[in-house]
């Protein structure tokens, strides 16, 4: 089902380039239908952990929307995450989040943040 009669552009990634332990993550972008036929569209935000204490997968999935576009219409975007959609489950079974520079990674755009505090297991 991820035929499309039609096609879509991003443009305006907006990351926070510092993020505080505590704060949330507030992601936007723009999502035009280049096209002339209405059409749904899913956007899915990636986000990648470019240095863990253990080996980290290439990107995962923190965010997901399906949305219904009519010809030539944009909507701004937003994700939210925090400290805990960037946590990973250590082998004692513990979640685990660690300080450090990510990337979102949202269709063709991408840009890196830093999450600074401190390295809490079980957080």
């Amino acid at each position: 089902h991820g035929l499309s009669y039609t096609t879509f552009s991003y443009s305006d990634l907006n990351v926070p380039s510092k993020i505080n332990w505590n704060d949330q993550i507030i992601i936007t972008l723009n999502v035009r239908n280049t096209g002339s036929r209405q059409g749904d569209h899913s956007i899915l935000l990636y986000v990648s952990d470019l240095y863990r204490t253990v080996t980290p997968p290439n990107k995962e999935l923190k965010g997901y929307q399906k949305l219904s576009f009519a010809p030539n219409e944009q909507k701004q975007i937003q994700f939210t995450l925090d400290r805990h959609d960037l946590s990973f489950i250590r082998i004692d079974l513990t979640r685990q989040t660690e300080p450090g520079l990510f990337t979102v990674t949202v269709g063709n755009l991408s840009a890196n943040f830093t999450l600074v505090g401190e390295d809490q297991s079980g957080s």
